[in-house]
């Protein structure tokens, strides 16, 4: 027969518990009530992003009458509301409230002649700090230059001698660039900063054992437990309570096989779990669940360019300037800020459970865990995409579709093209059933080219004159391979954000493939098939016209 109870909880805050008792007889025990001792050991954890739920069961045996079940190893990181009983056993058992109380525990010192291995150990975990130091310091100097990078992006400025310097990314654009590059930097600090902490953790302990002192002093929750049966109770007891000191994060290794028939991205799924609440998973059922909480590997996506008529602007007295410069310091630590918080709540819309096979063990020192999740091959349509006009470089892009194994989250992913290793991404969120373009790095072997045609300003008109901006270029692609590729060239043409300006596409132009690709403005694609030693040139230019006596200016917002 099993039982099970949502409980009401009678306890203290457990900061004020710490500070009225150092030991427990459960304030639920009655004068007639048996006091009974349990052992519990922890058989099941499932893992989210953000927390973990535990599962513990104990074995008891108890005489008829009222009793209280008291477990003293529970962590101390517990939620408290969390906390559910059930239990079943050979006869009927009604559970009662709870109380939680925190305890202190004295570790054990080590003999002397563990000294040398002790020392020894210090020595290794100093090592293991410092590696670590090196990595949050590589990573914040990363971040730090992305961070400057996100104001005035070269690239992203109004024309190619960056003469512009007005040209700003829309506050949006600055939050996308942000996350994506900065978030994966991010998750490399925080992991490394819990591994540092359980690190020096050990090392206070050591350096207390070889000073002949105990060992740091934790603390555990005692949970008494209050039970009333009818007659004799053989059984368990099961206790599920939620910490939030764990986590696990996805990464992945995506391997690009293009030598046969057909070519295959094999797609392997792993964690990183960390957990530090003081108590080790042993031996446990796991599961993990979704449902809580230098070089560029692919081809750019151009955005609209727009065109305006430039309006003068009034000079600014150098204490405007400064005022400014005042008003800006905020609002990028601000928006930085916004990222940071963003990073760690996602919300994807689709589920998946994970459950790992046989038993995993976790230390309780916040050292990571890693483990694969699964591996699925998914058959890939390749083609070589470039964007002349941004990067004159091809990259090699697999098309797929996620069909089965659940969606694949937000995280870090190793590629490898062929078996050898070809550098990092960020993936985004990839739902199944959904068409996804996976970069795999540069193709060296197609070359690309912007050959420039013509490049004027003038004036046009007989009895009125209007200022002209001519713009011709010749977009050539050489593929050096042995074998057949496809190519999809990408380019913009401007868009007027003012009815006095006219654009005219030359009557030279190569017909695209595709206008508007992806339902941005001005965003054209001619593809082809390119057989070995094949050029594909593809002619693209425009003309702008507007009122004599303005000027335009070029931005990318």
């Amino acid at each position: 027969m099993a039982v099970s109870t949502g409980l009401v909880i009678r306890h203290l805050p457990l900061a004020l518990v710490l500070m009225v008792t150092s030991a427990l007889t459960p304030a639920v025990a009655q004068d007639s009530a048996q006091v009974v001792d349990v052992d519990s050991v922890i058989t099941a954890v499932t893992v989210y992003r953000d927390g973990a739920d535990i599962v513990r069961v104990a074995d008891i045996s108890l005489g008829q009458g009222a009793n209280v079940l008291v477990l003293d190893d529970l962590t101390a990181e517990l939620i408290s509301d969390s906390v559910r009983i059930e239990a079943a056993g050979t006869s009927g058992l009604e559970i009662g409230g709870i109380d939680l109380t925190m305890i202190a525990v004295a570790g054990e010192g080590l003999d002397d002649s563990a000294r040398a291995r002790i020392e020894a150990e210090i020595e290794g975990l100093r090592d293991q700090i410092a590696i670590a130091d090196d990595t949050i310091a590589a990573a914040e100097l990363q971040i730090a230059y992305l961070q400057n990078l996100a104001g005035v992006p070269p690239w992203l400025r109004g024309d190619a001698s960056g003469n512009d310097t007005e040209a700003r990314l829309d506050p949006d654009d600055v939050f996308a660039f942000l996350g994506r590059e900065i978030a994966p930097l991010l998750q490399t600090v925080r992991a490394s900063e819990i591994e540092q902490r359980g690190l020096r953790r050990e090392i206070d302990n050591l350096e207390r054992q070889l000073k002949g002192e105990p060992s740091e002093t934790l603390y555990r929750t005692r949970l008494g437990i209050d039970v009333a049966t009818v007659d004799a109770f053989e059984g368990t007891v099961e206790i599920r309570y939620r910490v939030a000191a764990a986590s696990w994060t996805p990464f992945y290794d995506l391997r690009l096989d293009t030598e046969g028939d057909v070519a295959r991205v094999d797609l392997v799924r792993r964690a990183e779990i960390v957990q530090a609440t003081g108590e080790a998973w042993t031996d446990v059922a796991m599961t993990l669940a979704t449902s809580q909480p230098g070089g560029a590997t692919e081809a750019p996506e151009p955005g609209p360019v727009y065109v305006d008529i430039e309006r003068p602007r009034p000079e600014r007295s150098q204490q405007q300037m400064l005022d400014a410069e005042v008003r800006s310091a905020p609002m990028a630590e601000t928006a930085i800020a916004a990222i940071e918080s963003g990073v760690d709540v996602i919300d994807t819309g689709f589920d998946a459970v994970y459950v790992l096979p046989g038993q995993v063990t976790v230390a309780e020192t916040g050292d990571p865990r890693r483990i694969m999740i699964n591996r699925q091959t998914i058959d890939a349509e390749l083609t070589v995409r470039t964007a002349p006009a941004i990067d004159l470089a091809a990259y090699l892009s697999a098309e797929v579709t996620l069909e089965d194994g659940g969606a694949v989250l937000p995280g870090q992913a190793s590629l490898f093209r062929n078996g050898v290793f070809v550098g990092e991404t960020y993936l985004d969120l990839i739902a199944p059933g959904e068409i996804s373009i996976l970069g795999f790095g540069a193709d060296d072997l197609v070359t690309v080219e912007r050959i420039p045609v013509q490049d004027r300003r003038g004036e046009r008109g007989l009895f009125s004159t209007s200022s002209t901006d001519l713009k011709d270029w010749t977009l050539r692609v050489t593929n050096r391979h042995e074998t057949a590729i496809d190519v999809v060239v990408l380019d913009r043409l401007p868009q007027a954000r003012d009815e006095r300006i006219e654009i005219e596409l030359l009557e030279t132009n190569t017909q695209p493939t595709t206008t508007d690709v992806d339902d941005v403005a001005g965003l054209l694609a001619w593809e082809d098939q390119l057989q070995p030693g094949d050029i594909m040139d593809v002619r693209f230019g425009y003309e702008l016209r507007w009122p004599e006596g303005q000027d335009v200016t070029y931005r990318e917002w």
